[in-house]
């Protein structure tokens, strides 16, 4: 667990709702504010004026959140980890695995990549997460989606430990 005092990263609302990067109230404010805030000249389908939204900047500004908090963990020694499992070789989920590792390493996280095969036994890849949901250096687990058809998703989604679920899908 990253225990960092109150409203750390180990709150266990912050994990579950948010995954490894926990949001604070003024991260969710802005994030709202980036939704609904300001004209668009954007409509839906349905005639109704739309948002557009700055993902870049609600990205800069959960990191700036982020940075102190965890530099502060960094302080006792605690370096939060993130792990990626990639089951095959899509190019699209190898290519979001890699920028989610290399965010990692630009945030000061630890970051590691499980590559299996795309004919793995779903046994295999439920040994992976359990191993993974044992390790103490691994504080959030990613199971990257698509998977194959011989490995049944809400088998993998439920194995991965409700407080290192950072798809928040328990």
């Amino acid at each position: 667990m990253w225990d960092a005092g109150e409203g750390s990263l180990s709150d266990k609302n912050s994990v579950r709702n948010r995954g490894v990067a926990s949001l604070s109230d003024t991260s969710l404010s802005i994030v709202s504010k980036a939704i609904t805030g300001g004209p668009s000249s954007r409509f839906s389908g349905d005639g109704v004026p739309g948002a557009l939204i700055d993902g870049k900047k609600i990205a800069d500004d959960v990191r700036a959140d982020l940075k102190p908090r965890l530099a502060a963990l960094a302080d006792r020694g605690i370096v939060p980890g993130l792990a990626a499992i990639i089951v095959g070789e899509d190019p699209g989920s190898k290519l979001y695995v890699k920028m989610k590792g290399k965010a990692s390493e630009e945030m000061g996280l630890a970051h590691w990549t499980v590559e299996l095969p795309e004919q793995v036994p779903e046994r295999r890849l439920l040994d992976e997460i359990a191993r993974l949901n044992a390790d103490s250096k691994v504080h959030g687990i990613l199971v990257q989606r698509p998977l194959p058809p011989q490995i049944r998703v809400d088998a993998a989604v439920s194995a991965v430990d409700p407080q290192k679920d950072v798809d928040c899908f328990h």
